[in-house]
């Protein structure tokens, strides 16, 4: 806890994550996010780090949390979905319409093993789907930057994807 008390006093913005959330014992969870947003954490993380969880289980945990943790009220939850089942994309939006404010993604794909889910497929399903979820701004603006940043050409479509309206609705972002 001395080293969240320690990034507070620099700034107002710390996280906390958990790695491997999703296999843990959810009242543990709970125990140590109401002791780490005491001591001054903004944001906790749940991370599933095997990429092993479903998107009911993600439901769950989310929902959990926010009813279980003590000044929850006080913190933004965030997750950090791997894709090893392919399943990274829905558990993301799984969490966000549990109650999750922050989505870790990747741009352009970079990420370990089978990636991290993937900001244009989060994108379009946030903006496909407006009516459930928030608008988004800015995807052609950072794809370039980290493709500028990292020297890898961004993509015009997503891969895997027959030009369907979802594929072309990402190509107009270009």
């Amino acid at each position: 806890m001395q080293g969240i008390k320690l990034a507070r006093f620099y700034t107002k913005n710390v996280g906390f994550t958990a790695k491997y959330a999703f296999q843990s014992n959810a009242d543990f969870l709970c125990r140590i996010f109401g002791e780490v947003i005491q001591a001054g954490a903004s944001t906790i993380t749940l991370a599933d780090t095997p990429g092993y969880a479903l998107p009911e289980e993600v439901a769950y945990l989310i929902q959990y949390i926010r009813e279980h943790t003590p000044g929850i009220d006080q913190a933004v939850i965030g997750v950090r979905c791997y894709n090893d089942l392919g399943l990274a994309t829905a558990n993301s939006l799984s969490a966000i319409t549990n109650g999750a404010g922050q989505v870790e993604v990747t741009v352009n794909g970079i990420g370990k093993r089978a990636g991290n889910t993937s900001i244009e497929e989060v994108v379009m399903a946030l903006e496909s789907r407006s009516s459930i979820f928030c608008r988004t701004t800015l995807l052609h603006h950072q794809n370039a930057t980290c493709g500028v940043s990292c020297g890898i050409i961004p993509l015009r479509r997503m891969p895997n994807t027959t030009p369907g309206a979802a594929a072309l609705h990402l190509a107009s972002c270009w």
